[in-house]
């Protein structure tokens, strides 16, 4: 059995001295296994084009319960992104979650998925939004495709909707909003919640009216369009950490990809 899919590699590990088995995000058959024989040799004819992060066209051939890789002509490589740690590092994280929400061999939702990490590597490639803001955005967008979106539409507690003008509480375990005045009245009643600085462990998160109505855009835009947004400065810093706790507690897990490039933030931060 042969077959010809584009692909996109999320996922690869060395075996042996030249050889790989990649993990390919396809929008027909879903994430599927490939072995690619000597890929890492100098001499192999798809050297690039089974690289981590690299947009390919593959053929392959299938024996047991595997497919193995025959020829790869690359589409889009996002080279560009190779070139800064810090961009590279965030891709990495970024395909984490993608291997995360899409199981192998399972293609349900693999279109969606696909078509998002393409979109998001061409952001992060061409530099027109700031990584902080595509990274949030994304967190948020994946997790929308995997059914985890949020109800951001009213107040859980009253019923009473939510202008985008009004700040709010986000649960993060739960996805709902609170208005401010049903969080008050339950915080009275020791609930914990924390303002966008604090750690990731607590359940709520004070949310600003420019960031609920970033998330709310993101939330019900198109796969092509969901970046097609701006917000101050300002509020970054809240947006990244508010869409980042949300997945993660939504997942229930968090990924060594993301501290690394947290950590890559700190030095950074550190030095200017």
């Amino acid at each position: 059995m042969e077959l010809r899919v584009k692909g996109l590699i999320v996922r690869e590990t060395l075996l042996g001295e030249t050889d790989k088995l990649l993990s390919v995000l396809t929008s027909e058959y879903g994430r599927i296994p490939v072995m690619a024989k000597g890929a890492r040799s100098i001499r192999s004819r798809y050297m690039i084009s089974s690289q981590l992060m690299c947009y390919s066209e593959l053929t392959l051939y299938k024996r047991g319960d595997r497919f193995w890789l025959r020829e790869a002509l690359p589409v889009e490589t996002f080279y560009a992104i190779r070139l800064e740690l810090d961009l590279y590092a965030l891709v990495q994280y970024m395909l984490d979650i993608c291997c995360e929400v899409c199981p192998e061999r399972h293609p349900d939702g693999a279109e969606d998925m696909l078509r998002l990490m393409l979109n998001t590597l061409y952001a992060v490639m061409t530099g027109k939004k700031t990584p902080e803001l595509i990274k949030a955005a994304f967190e948020l967008k994946a997790a929308v495709l995997s059914g985890f979106a949020p109800d951001l539409s009213q107040c859980e507690d009253c019923g009473n909707s939510i202008s985008d003008s009004a700040e709010a509480t986000l649960d993060l375990v739960g996805g709902t909003l609170r208005c401010r005045q049903c969080s008050d009245r339950l915080a009275k009643s020791d609930m914990i919640y924390a303002k966008p600085s604090e750690k990731n462990s607590t359940a709520i998160r004070i949310v600003s009216p420019a960031v609920l109505s970033a998330m709310r855009y993101i939330e019900n835009s198109s796969i092509k369009r969901f970046l097609s947004f701006n917000l101050s400065e300002e509020y970054l810093k809240e947006f990244s950490s508010v869409c980042e706790a949300y997945l993660c507690n939504q997942i229930e897990r968090s990924f060594t990809t993301l501290e690394f490039w947290h950590e890559l933030q700190s030095r950074y931060s550190s030095e200017f």
